[in-house]
């Protein structure tokens, strides 16, 4: 665990930035449209560590890395629109005029875009003009994009794309290079533990769950104190593995500059996400 540590709860960071939130109606709907019905509280925090730099002398350079159908970025869109403009670059394997049906297993089956072959360019043009024209969506892997950057010094980077330990382990050796002066690296999922045999628990739980609704009606008290069958972490699954809590650590290890790590707990949604998620937050504390 590096020296520079500190575990915060989301509510505590929003309420230490003191800037302005987003808009309750607009980050409903956008939860709808562009996550499916799926929470997306840490386009709460993105925003505000926009809105919170909004007197900076010039436009903000902003990154994010694993666009899907572009929450995340137009989330920060958003906040760059509000205060008077920016640019969002946006990356992923997907292209940006690639038309797909984006409904996936853990969204309701009757979120908005359920049954609709679409293209990301035409969701954000039907929903989002506004925002999608301080976004410029980049097709390809991370880490060749960010070999070629010629876009300025990059003020916050959101990396939620492949969680393996080396695409991400990539990309914090990129921006290191790429990052303006007190910038933030934001990285989604991480978590402060392994896993038993570094499995995912998600998948795991996926299994015991229907084990263990099996086995309710033939062993109700293991039931209650395994929590088996209830769409919670299973109890030995409880501590994620994350390629990027690894990468995390192993960056920070290897910097020559000091980087400050601050991990932010994320709200438990039941099922699918446990007290262990969070994001990291890295920042460089001294200018180039």
């Amino acid at each position: 665990m590096p020296n520079r540590f500190v575990v915060t709860s989301l509510d505590y960071k929003l309420a230490e930035l003191r800037a302005d939130g987003l808009a309750a109606d607009w980050y409903r709907g956008a939860c709808d449209i562009l996550r499916g019905g799926d929470g997306g509280e840490h386009g709460l925090l993105l925003y505000k560590l926009i809105r919170a730099r909004q007197g900076d002398a010039r436009p903000l350079v902003v990154l994010d890395v694993g666009t899907a159908r572009g929450f995340s970025a137009l989330t920060m869109a958003r906040a760059l629109w509000e205060t008077g403009g920016g640019s969002v670059y946006t990356i992923d394997v997907v292209g940006h005029e690639q038309a797909r049906n984006w409904h996936v297993e853990k969204q309701p089956p009757g979120e908005p875009l359920a049954g609709m072959t679409l293209s990301r360019s035409e969701i954000w043009h039907r929903w989002y003009p506004r925002e999608a024209n301080l976004v410029s969506p980049i097709k390809g892997r991370s880490w060749d994009v960010l070999d070629d950057w010629d876009h300025g010094p990059i003020d916050l980077a959101f990396l939620d794309g492949d969680h393996s330990k080396g695409a991400v382990g990539r990309e914090l050796a990129a921006l290191s290079l790429l990052m303006a002066p007190e910038g933030v690296i934001v990285l989604d999922d991480y978590h402060l533990g392994a896993g038993v045999f570094r499995l995912r628990s998600r998948v795991a739980n996926r299994l015991v769950t229907r084990v263990g609704r099996g086995l309710r009606g033939f062993w109700p008290s293991a039931s209650g104190r395994l929590r088996l069958g209830t769409d919670n972490e299973f109890v030995l699954m409880k501590k994620k593995f994350s390629g990027i809590t690894a990468a995390v650590h192993e960056f920070l290890v290897h910097q020559q500059e000091p980087w400050a790590l601050e991990v932010i707990r994320m709200p438990a949604r039941g099922g699918q996400e446990d007290e262990d998620y969070g994001l990291a937050l890295l920042t460089r504390t001294i200018g180039p």
